[in-house]
């Protein structure tokens, strides 16, 4: 008599560790060789240049959709990978700002978990192939200063890559010159898998904007995809 309760037990098991498998499967994370760690844990109310926390990023896709709608939160990565905006412990965490990023910055940089299809960055996770970067429309970053005072800046797909985690190009936020910059813009849209027919702003007081996250629907792989943005 004992034979089947062991069988269900069994059975319950590996029905239990099977979801929990299905549960962990789609989160991959957006952070690893990709920033430097702080030791210090920021609040969302601490600053990096002129730029407060929370801030919001919106990717809507052609028809004007809205894909993306995520606080962005500024400080310490390794907190924001695992917390909620309001603090709280999240799977989902919280999208950031590149902690090397300040407001004059040329190159800002934002890096949000791939969860699914649709959690937080996944909507853009395979924007590196040219189907799925075609249906990217405007993306909308609104930022907020020391006195409150809300700012909305406008982007449209540039360039998007699939890159591994330890790609340096990609990362570089500040130009010394408008050269370097122009260089830069070039170099990453060559490289890219998708590409825009946009041309570049050589302005060096123009910002782009990278949104980070894994190309990969299996966590822990060494691989990203940037999509690249340039303002309107």
């Amino acid at each position: 008599m004992r034979t089947p309760v062991l069988h269900i037990s069994l059975f319950i098991s590996l029905l239990l560790a099977g979801v929990l498998s299905i549960a962990t499967l789609g989160v991959c994370f957006a952070q690893s060789s990709f920033t430097s760690q702080s030791t210090t844990q920021l609040s969302n109310e601490d600053k990096t240049g002129d730029i407060f926390s929370p801030s919001r990023i919106q990717v809507f896709d052609k028809q004007e959709n809205l894909m993306i709608d995520e606080a962005v939160a500024i400080g310490d990565s390794s907190y924001w990978l695992h917390h909620s905006i309001d603090g709280m412990p999240s799977i989902a965490g919280t999208p950031f700002l590149d902690e090397r990023c300040s407001g004059s910055s040329q190159h800002l940089m934002i890096y949000g978990h791939h969860i699914g299809s649709t959690g937080v960055f996944g909507p853009i996770s395979k924007s590196f192939k040219q189907e799925a970067f075609d249906s990217i429309g405007e993306i909308k970053l609104t930022v907020r200063n020391a006195e409150g005072i809300s700012k909305e800046l406008s982007f449209a797909p540039y360039c998007a890559a699939r890159v591994l985690e330890d790609e340096q190009v990609i990362q570089q936020v500040s130009f010394s010159d408008k050269d370097e910059y122009g260089e830069w813009i070039s170099t990453i849209y060559e490289s890219a898998q998708a590409r825009s027919n946009q041309s570049p702003q050589e302005d060096i007081t123009s910002q782009a904007l990278s949104l980070v996250t894994c190309s990969e629907d299996i966590p822990n792989q060494p691989w990203r995809c940037v999509l690249t943005c340039l303002p309107e």
